[in-house]
């Protein structure tokens, strides 16, 4: 009994019955979206090196909206800086309907 998956990290060549027990190395983290319970880290020789996980880009909700400038059909909309470190706001979708 044992690990019989060459590819992974606890490999065992004397195991003949695989025993799901088998190590990988990725991300560890389970926050992470690309976490799995089978990884052990992203670098085996340290167990704290999350480099190679990746996290979800949601950066919560849009604040300080107002308009600007409104002249017949155009307006200027208007909102707070939400960048940061972990989150890049790259575009910013409005639905509108006509009254």
């Amino acid at each position: 009994m044992g690990c019989t998956d060459p590819n992974a990290f606890n490999y065992f060549i004397s195991s003949n019955t695989d025993d799901g027990s088998c190590l990988y190395e990725g991300c560890s983290d389970p926050t992470a979206t690309n976490y799995s319970p089978n990884n052990i880290a992203c670098n085996v020789f340290n167990p704290n090196d999350l480099s190679c996980c990746t996290y979800s880009q949601i950066c919560g909700p849009i604040t300080g909206v107002n308009v600007s400038d409104i002249i017949h059909d155009r307006a200027t909309f208007n909102w707070d800086d939400m960048n940061s470190s972990n989150c890049q706001v790259d575009q910013v979708r409005f639905r509108y309907r006509e009254v």
